[in-house]
């Protein structure tokens, strides 16, 4: 497989090329983010299915077939600003498929009519995931971390609601526009030809550039604890981090990054909060925690995944503490730095072994604006971290009295006892 990045005057290129592949995917995103507010928010949401509700000549219905006749799929969709689209096809189908995405482009339909429809889909959606407490968790934990303006801040479901019936479709107009003139970060897994070929169709497609700047508001760490009652649930889904003062480009991200996988490795059972939590005490599922929200220039966080009972909440969040607070008294030791240099060597050797999944790591990194030279360097150094600098970095953001907590589930019985436990901590 060969990497490459070619940067244009209005859209980026990167591209995972391999001999003798009949499979296409490709990756656009664009980021639209200039301020966050409950409109912008729900505009977003609404405009992805519309946006799939006709192009050109082409009914809702007639596009969609029309895809799915050449065996291939456009997705869209748009998380903190970003709005990303997803076009699989065979070699042979590609040319066609880029087609119906310049249509798509160029010519939707944003029909009053299907607006209608988006709309009561959307409210459907919204009323369930008053449900979703695993997102509610996630949310409120974050919008604790940024200002209201910033891309990773979410507005509350009601809030969202009440502004559904406010869209337009001149709203929707504009958030398109936004799109189609921001610079395109594209990434695209196939042969040469392909490659060549989809080169050819964006310089056909994509002729201007507009760049706004993005509100970006990270606050200071402050402890705080949001227990929302969902009393459908059975159990109680729980977010807890810090936010962080770095960027991915910072050199404590890397050491940090080891840190946080001792701890509590996404997946599997390496980390120690699975090995403790989960397999000792059995209080848990899952545990697991990483490092989430890195955008270019701007600040992420930390974030601990887990759930537990009603009755086991205290005493999961006492077992989960406890091994933060281990790991921030005592670091790391030798072993896990050798054990896990290992583990980390192997997962990144796993997604070498499939060109899509190559495809998906180079466009994370192409839209943080890396070049493959220091994509490449930032995963060498892995391997090079040493036990000091761990040591230090977990002293310096893994503090676990800085710590928040954010809950969601059948809570009201517990809240009591978890805001005594959060007081004593």
């Amino acid at each position: 497989m060969k990497l490459e990045i070619t940067p244009t005057e209005y859209f980026s290129l990167a591209s995972v090329t391999t001999k003798n592949t009949g499979i296409v995917k490709i990756l656009i995103t664009i980021d639209t983010h200039t301020q966050r507010t409950v409109t912008t928010q729900t505009v977003e949401s609404l405009y992805c299915d519309l946006l799939l509700s006709g192009a050109g000549s082409y009914t809702r219905e007639e596009f969609l077939n029309e895809v799915n006749m050449l065996g291939a799929s456009i997705e869209v969709g748009v998380n903190d600003g970003k709005t990303t689209f997803v076009l699989r096809s065979t070699a042979t189908k590609c040319k066609k498929l880029l087609e119906l995405f310049g249509l798509l482009i160029n010519e939707p339909e944003f029909s009053t009519k299907e607006l209608k429809r988006v709309k009561s889909t959307e409210l459907n959606q919204l009323h369930q995931a008053k449900e979703n407490s695993k997102e509610i968790a996630l949310d409120e934990l974050k919008n604790g971390f940024y200002g209201s303006s910033d891309r990773k801040y979410s507005y509350s479901i009601d809030e969202q609601m009440a502004e559904v019936p406010k869209a337009t479709v001149s709203s929707i107009k504009k958030h398109h526009q936004a799109t189609i003139t921001g610079r395109w970060t594209c990434s695209i897994a196939a042969d040469q030809a392909i490659v060549t070929l989809f080169a050819k169709e964006l310089k056909k497609l994509k002729r201007t550039i507009v760049v706004s700047d993005a509100i970006h508001q990270p606050k200071p760490p402050k402890p705080s604890l949001s227990l929302e009652n969902i009393p459908s649930r059975q159990n109680i889904d729980l977010s807890i981090g810090v936010p962080l003062p770095i960027t991915r480009a910072h050199p404590d991200f890397i050491p940090l990054t080891f840190a946080v996988a001792v701890l509590g490795k996404w997946g599997g059972f390496a980390g120690r909060l699975m090995s403790t939590v989960r397999e000792k005490e059995g209080l848990t599922y899952g545990i697991y925690g990483q490092l989430e929200g890195f955008q270019s220039e701007e600040q992420g966080y930390f974030r601990i995944m887990t759930f537990f009972s009603p009755e086991k909440t205290v005493q999961g969040l006492t077992s989960t503490f406890r091994e933060i607070k281990k790991l921030y008294d005592s670091g790391v030791t030798q072993n896990e730095v050798d054990s896990f240099k290992t583990i980390l060597t192997t997962q990144q050797s796993l997604v070498n072994d499939s060109f899509t999944r190559v495809l998906s790591d180079l466009h994370g990194y192409h839209c943080e604006n890396f070049t493959i030279e220091e994509m490449e360097e930032l995963k060498s150094s892995l391997g090079n971290v040493t036990r000091a600098d761990i040591n230090r970095v977990i002293k310096t953001y893994l503090n676990p009295s800085q710590m928040s907590i954010s809950g969601a589930g059948p809570t009201d019985k517990i809240q009591t006892a978890v805001k005594k436990w959060m007081a004593g901590k």
